[in-house]
């Protein structure tokens, strides 16, 4: 077996030489092919780097300005016509006394009589308010910000078409969800609460004061806005709700049957006392047409 073995291995020895030395030659010409190609991709141009065109910063600039114009303003004042504490104090004291005694934890919910009015718009005035509290002196900037104000104040009371101010009467309750209950407020006037309200959301509007509400004649006898937990109370107490059971029998019935007639649009601040209980009166305006400028 030995003998006869001897002239295969000759012969495979023979084939595995030139096989060898093929496999060596490939991977010599492989290599010098990827070197080569290496180079021309060196020297190939590169296809450009794409990069962000800077923008101007005026799209974001208006994208904050349109988001300040969304943002609530801190409000500090108010458009109110005020409803003289005699008139509808002691029937509004009635309906909130039957409201506290059918549920005690609304007594700190109710508004004192000083404070009864319809609100016709609402305004931010920080540096008015900041000269209020003492906490800057009033300058040009704080005198220019309560002008504004007080031109859009007279600008809607003179859109009040009758000179003998504007009649309305209170026929009865309603309320805002089971937050507010206040007293209806009927016009009497042909329609003139309506228009002042029209004109004095306008003229806000368009100086600058943002936010103005849908106007509905009101006057708020009771809110749960009011409404403060007492220290110490745990777990904390959630807000009372003025459950319509409580005043729905009343919701027809006249706070008072005789007319109430407004005579002025006020501006009033809505922290501190004018003395009385009521709201401090920043400014007034009288209802009714203007009569016309003596250098016109």
């Amino acid at each position: 077996m030995t003998f006869e073995s001897a002239p295969c291995t000759k012969y495979y020895g023979a084939m595995f030489l030139p096989l060898a030395l093929l496999f060596v030659m490939s991977e010599e010409l492989a290599c010098a092919a990827s070197l080569r190609y290496a180079a021309f991709l060196a020297s190939a141009p590169r296809a450009p780097v794409l990069r962000p065109i800077p923008t101007s910063s005026a799209p974001r600039a208006a994208a904050t300005n349109k988001a300040d114009a969304r943002k609530k303003p801190q409000f500090t004042h108010f458009f109110a016509l005020r409803i003289e504490p005699s008139f509808l104090g002691p029937a509004a004291e009635a309906v909130q006394a039957r409201l506290v005694a059918a549920a005690p934890e609304l007594g700190g919910c109710v508004i004192r009589r000083e404070k009864l009015h319809l609100t016709l718009g609402l305004l931010g005035l920080p540096l008015t308010e900041a000269a209020a509290k003492g906490d800057d002196d009033p300058g040009p900037a704080a005198d220019a910000e309560l002008g504004r104000a007080v031109e859009a104040l007279r600008a809607a009371a003179g859109a009040a078409r009758s000179p003998d101010g504007v009649r309305a009467r209170f026929p009865g309750l309603g309320s805002f969800g089971s937050d507010v209950l206040f007293a209806r407020c009927d016009d009497l006037s042909g329609g003139d609460i309506g228009l002042v309200a029209a004109k004095a959301k306008a003229e806000l509007l368009a100086r600058g004061f943002t936010h103005q509400p849908d106007f509905k004649p009101h006057a708020t006898l009771a809110k749960t806005s009011k409404w403060r937990p007492k220290r110490g109370v745990a777990p904390k107490p959630r807000r009372p709700k003025i459950a319509a059971a409580l005043w729905a029998p009343e919701r027809d019935a006249p706070l008072r049957e005789e007319p109430y007639v407004f005579r002025s649009l006020d501006l009033l601040r809505m922290l501190g006392d004018d003395g009385d209980g009521g709201y401090p009166v920043v400014a007034s305006a009288r209802l009714g047409p203007r009569p016309p400028r003596e250098d016109a």
